[in-house]
């Protein structure tokens, strides 16, 4: 995105691409597009090529003498998606997915191998488990003890406190 009044840099009649814009140090990359916004006054007639202008952007540049064009949006480098909660890494299914061919070539691998193929493919369909388990089981964890009831606040009461203990029954 670019404001109008920072194309006042460039000469009268100047054609304003997003190279150039790059070679100017306008923007920073062409990303998604260069879109022209309408903020400040333009003040040269400028050929501006760009993915997207803004209505009030191209009133003011028309207004000044210029020209807009529209030019196609690049191409994403890389394509973003993100993965479904739950669904599995590509990494892991193609595991998976050399695994089971192992799997249907028994007679090319030997009694050893064939056991570690079945091993690595059970343990891609087990679920995680937690950090710091180190491959070993976990056993059940014992259920705790129930806590002992409180004493009554009489009986909590040391001996010097309680006036009634601390008496003696009086001889008679």
């Amino acid at each position: 995105m670019i404001n109008l009044t920072r194309l006042n840099r460039f000469e009268e009649g100047t054609e304003v691409t997003p190279e150039r814009l790059l070679q100017t140090g306008l923007i920073k990359d062409v990303g998604a597009g260069v879109k022209v916004l309408g903020a400040g006054e333009l003040t040269r007639r400028l050929t501006v090529h760009a993915h997207r202008v803004s209505q009030e952007a191209r009133k003011k540049i028309e207004a000044a003498g210029g020209t807009v064009s529209i030019i196609p949006v690049p191409a994403p480098i890389r394509a973003k998606t993100k993965r479904i909660h739950g669904q599995p890494r590509a990494a892991a299914v193609a595991r998976a997915a050399k695994n089971a061919q192992a799997a249907e070539e028994p007679a090319a691998t030997s009694g050893k191998k064939q056991k570690a193929a079945a091993r690595a493919a059970e343990s891609e369909t087990r679920p995680a488990r937690a950090a710091g388990t180190a491959g070993s089981p976990q056993a059940p964890k014992a259920p705790k003890a129930p806590k002992a009831p409180k004493a009554p606040k009489a009986a909590r009461q040391p001996e010097e406190s309680n006036p009634e203990a601390s008496k003696e029954p009086e001889a008679s």
